[in-house]
């Protein structure tokens, strides 16, 4: 589902040294099957929730077939981020 939660394994070209000594799964959201011309191939285009949330790295959307669903429960941390944005904007009015 688009803005759920997935965890992906990059390929070693792309791993950085700290990467590399930590676990293999990064945390992404996934944005939808990559499609052309009508035919889905089961590839995910996903974007790394570091790169939204911290702002290192490229949001530019990337293709792979390599992830999964971490958990049963499905996450959207980024409306969960919306919904603490405006948890706190009307804490700061009220006071």
């Amino acid at each position: 589902m688009p803005g759920q939660l997935v965890t992906y394994v990059p390929s070693e070209d792309y791993k950085f040294a700290y990467q590399k000594a930590g676990a293999k799964g990064i945390e992404a959201i996934f944005m939808g099957f990559y499609g052309v011309h009508g035919s889905i191939d089961n590839s995910g285009l996903l974007i790394p929730l570091e790169a939204l949330l911290v702002g290192t790295g490229s949001v530019k959307p990337f293709r792979t077939k390599d992830y999964k669903v971490t958990t049963s429960e499905r996450q959207f941390p980024l409306a969960r981020l919306r919904e603490w944005s405006m948890l706190l904007r009307l804490s700061l009015i009220h006071i």
